[in-house]
């Protein structure tokens, strides 16, 4: 799959069928979109494309960019994209001066640099300075600029059209069987196992401390989780996955632990990922060790329920 920048024209000749979008989380709604471009593509034996923006434009245009949590990375959707069979990602970096730029002049640096003929965008998706380019104004950019533009309704779910901020508030609200269903996959973070304060090891339950990359990934509300963990030597195995800041030990720094079930080996330095199935139960203060080690017994029990493992 080629990665190409916008401000750089394409040696490729080749005409292609776009969409545009940054596509966090890459949800059932994008999936529906991405593969309509890959068939209407297949249809013209042309090159289906992806036009996406690093980083993300809220991250830019937002009054309060460090409050803003994504569902995805860069990295994770281009991948997604070339499972998928999309051929080409146009990347645009966007900046203040960027965001400046109308909608016509957008679709026409595209079509000349990238020859690109058809756009498929979703009905509620906007592009281009004070939003210049949105289902209103298709037909007429469509016309002007001699291109097709064909438009996709949002898709729907039980009702609710799926989208990221739809997501992002169910992940906040510990409703993480319900993202799933949005997203068509259970929701996962990834990083680096580091060394804590070893007091899981001291309970019985040696937990591995994550440090989530990027910082600006969304992270589910406090509670216990049941999940999946990945490392380089195991796959999808059962765990349960603690977030929050352990009130019952005086309510230390937020911290991301994972208790591996049947494992103990040392993961310090290792990358890990971990999947959100099933929320368990809020944070607990407990009066004494003894009455947390007896939650941790009934959350394992709960997670080897759900997991078939008994």
């Amino acid at each position: 799959m080629l990665i190409e920048d916008y401000h750089k024209p394409s040696s490729s000749k080749q005409k292609s069928v776009a969409t545009i979008g940054v596509f966090d989380g890459i949800h059932k709604g994008h999936q529906y979109l991405l593969y309509q471009v890959i068939e209407y593509a297949k249809t013209k034996e042309q090159l289906p494309v992806v036009v996406t923006f690093s980083p993300h434009p809220q991250s830019i245009l937002s009054s309060n960019p460090d409050s803003i949590k994504f569902l995805s990375t860069l990295d994770e959707r281009i991948e997604y994209f070339r499972k998928i069979g999309i051929q080409k990602v146009i990347l645009c970096q966007f900046t203040r001066e960027f965001s400046l730029i109308h909608a016509d002049v957008f679709l026409e640096t595209l079509i000349n640099n990238f020859q690109i003929d058809t756009f498929i965008l979703g009905t509620n998706h906007t592009f281009g300075y004070q939003k210049s380019g949105n289902v209103d104004t298709f037909p007429q950019l469509a016309k002007t600029l001699n291109i097709e533009i064909h438009c996709i309704p949002p898709l729907q779910i039980n009702g609710k059209p799926v989208s990221s901020s739809y997501i992002r508030n169910l992940l906040i609200q510990q409703k993480v069987e319900e993202a799933e269903i949005f997203l068509g996959r259970p929701y996962n973070l990834s990083g680096y196992v580091v060394r804590g304060e070893q007091r899981g090891k001291t309970l019985g339950f040696p937990t591995a401390n994550i440090h989530i990359e990027p910082e600006n990934r969304l992270i589910p509300a406090d509670g216990v989780y049941c999940g999946l963990a990945t490392t380089d030597r195991l796959t999808n195995v059962p765990a349960l996955i603690s977030i929050g800041n352990r009130p019952t030990f005086g309510n230390l720094p937020k911290a991301i632990e994972v208790y591996i079930i049947n494992f103990s080996e040392i993961l310090y330095g290792k990358h890990i990922q971990i999947l959100f199935k099933r929320f368990i139960r809020n944070q607990i203060t407990f009066q004494n060790s003894d009455d947390l080690i007896q939650k941790m017994k009934e959350d394992e029990h709960f997670a080897c329920t759900y997991f078939g493992l008994h």
